[in-house]
């Protein structure tokens, strides 16, 4: 157990310690290509805002980052819409889907690092990136997790989820009463998310061989400790405002 113990919170430290060099990193990039493009065309609009100067959710979205988030959500839905209208899904079907579920993972790596190096953190991104998080494992997991999952697996996934959805409900609660709250993923909640879009990609595998529902089941089983370990962090983290 105390060997389980240490692997588990070496991998923890290992992926906080990757995340934040990531990070670092798109930070930097992100920086350097917008500072150069726009020192390149002072009086022109680079390529974001042109995107977002015609829509009409730009009141909503307003920024680069937040863009990819409203993105991000849109490929989830289709990935939902795709696996209801073909289950069981064919090859091509499956392939589509996961490829778009790839798309939107990888996306995911881009929001918050453009956000902050651009300046661009806003409420709304804070609200819209995990409930995006949330939509994009739901997508799969809903579906193909119901008729391939262990029960006890699916709905302690479930459970656990939409209690983080509490959480949340919690943050936007706190932040109108005098208290205060963690308001960033904390290393349990990053993990989390990444076990479980691992875990949601497999899921794409299941119908074609009981190999890939073992993977997924394990990599659910992993992320189910580390949401504990979130939520534990959230509410330790309510502090009443001092008068």
């Amino acid at each position: 157990m105390n060997n389980i113990l240490s692997l588990g919170g070496w991998l923890v430290r290992f992926i906080e310690t990757a995340n934040n060099w990531q990070d670092r990193w798109l930070q930097s990039r992100i920086k350097n290509y917008a500072a150069d493009v726009r020192s390149r065309y002072p009086d022109r609009l680079y390529l974001p805002e042109k995107i977002l100067a015609p829509l009409i959710v730009r009141r909503v979205t307003g920024t680069v980052a937040n863009l990819i988030t409203v993105i991000r959500l849109l490929l989830a839905i289709i990935i939902f819409l795709l696996l209801l209208i073909s289950f069981p899904p064919s090859p091509g079907i499956t392939a589509l889907s996961l490829g778009i579920f790839i798309l939107a993972g990888l996306l995911d790596r881009l929001d918050g690092p453009t956000a902050r190096a651009l300046d661009e953190i806003s409420e709304f991104g804070k609200v819209a990136d995990p409930f995006t998080d949330k939509v994009l494992l739901a997508a799969p997991l809903v579906i193909l997790g119901y008729f391939y999952l262990p029960g006890n697996v699916y709905w302690a996934i479930i459970f656990l989820e939409i209690f983080l959805i509490f959480i949340a409900s919690l943050k936007i609660a706190a932040s109108r009463l005098p208290f205060t709250m963690a308001t960033q993923a904390n290393i349990f909640g990053k993990t989390k998310l990444v076990f479980e879009l691992i875990a949601g990609g497999f899921l794409f595998l299941c119908p074609f061989h009981d190999v890939f529902v073992e993977i997924s089941c394990w990599f659910f089983m992993i992320s189910i400790p580390l949401a504990v370990g979130s939520i534990i962090v959230y509410l330790a983290s309510i502090r009443r405002i001092k008068k």
